[in-house]
């Protein structure tokens, strides 16, 4: 299991073009495109709110339009840049997209500090995958949030990202669920020493259950 590097290593700053597609692998809509679809829903539904309140850069008011004057994608690819190459995380960040992933199962053992996070990842073009995603040394940030998405089945990822908290990692999340018009926007985030992953292939977008297992000890 690779074991991540302090938050301040340096690495190769991550760039892109103004006019160019959006590079990082959360991305399958330009933030405009997104953006425009998901404020017109929230504007006309008083009940969408947020709780949890993980995001550092992919932010709920971002997502639906509502923070015009930030950069979180120039900024994001900043904070990479101060993480080591060959660590887990980064490689997990540039290469993997976990936009529109279901969650599946969480395994949380808390007496030891373990948690495995279950989601079905990929798309009809990259296919279909199901993502291992191994935690220790964990604090986790909004559970309620998590549990409620589990219970409510399908729930996608909308964005992920990584960020530092003190001295530790975190790998933060915002939910969209599939009805946007009854929609409770989730966050959570998990604080942990290390990290690491594992995939299958599957054949279809389909949940191992579909009534939610997650284990909680």
């Amino acid at each position: 299991m690779a074991v991540l590097a302090v938050c301040g290593a340096v690495a190769v700053l991550l760039t892109k073009s103004d006019q160019a597609p959006l590079t990082f692998p959360y991305f399958r809509m330009t933030p405009v495109l997104v953006s425009t679809c998901f404020t017109s829903i929230v504007n006309q539904q008083s009940r969408y709110q947020t709780f949890g309140q993980s995001m550092d850069y992919f932010t709920f008011d971002w997502a639906t339009g509502n923070e015009s004057d930030v950069d979180p994608v120039g900024d994001y690819s900043r904070f990479l840049s101060s993480l080591d190459p060959a660590g887990t995380a980064y490689q997990f960040a540039t290469t993997i997209s976990l936009n529109d992933a279901l969650l599946d199962k969480v395994v949380f053992d808390r007496s030891e500090g373990a948690l495995k996070l279950l989601l079905l990842t990929g798309d009809l073009q990259v296919g279909y995958w199901r993502s291992e995603l191994a935690y220790t040394g964990v604090t986790l940030h909004g559970e309620r949030a998590l549990v409620d998405a589990l219970d409510r089945r399908p729930t996608e990822v909308w964005y992920d990202e990584f960020t530092c908290r003190g001295e530790r990692l975190c790998h933060n999340f915002l939910l969209a669920p599939t009805d946007l018009r009854q929609a409770i926007a989730g966050e959570f985030g998990i604080e942990f020493v290390s990290f690491s992953y594992t995939q299958e292939a599957v054949t279809s977008r389909t949940l191992a259950t579909v009534h939610n297992t997650s284990v909680w000890r």
